[in-house]
């Protein structure tokens, strides 16, 4: 079913308000394997992107939250440590 008006309009007030959007450009067929990778791991292709992120800042031994000043929420900052466990876990 379709959103009304009303729903579409909270959604994008929440979009603008709580999240910052950028572009990636990658080889063609790079995506999809990416995808393919993402689901794999049952994780969303954003979902994906943001850990391999979060992954990269912590083998670079930057504190997520010094970066550029990031504060995390206890909830954010649970599901990176709980991520960070998984992938320990996998790797070991």
């Amino acid at each position: 079913m379709p959103k009304s008006e009303k729903q579409q309009e909270a959604a994008d007030k929440y979009l603008r308000e709580r999240v910052d959007t950028f572009v990636t450009r990658v080889p063609k067929g790079k995506k999809e394997m990416v995808q393919a990778h993402a689901a794999t791991m049952q994780e969303s292709l954003n979902g994906f992107v943001n850990r391999a992120i979060d992954s990269q800042i912590e083998r670079d031994n930057l504190p997520l939250s010094s970066a550029s000043g990031l504060q995390l929420t206890a909830e954010e900052q649970a599901h990176i440590e709980k991520r960070r466990t998984v992938l320990a876990q996998a790797n070991s």
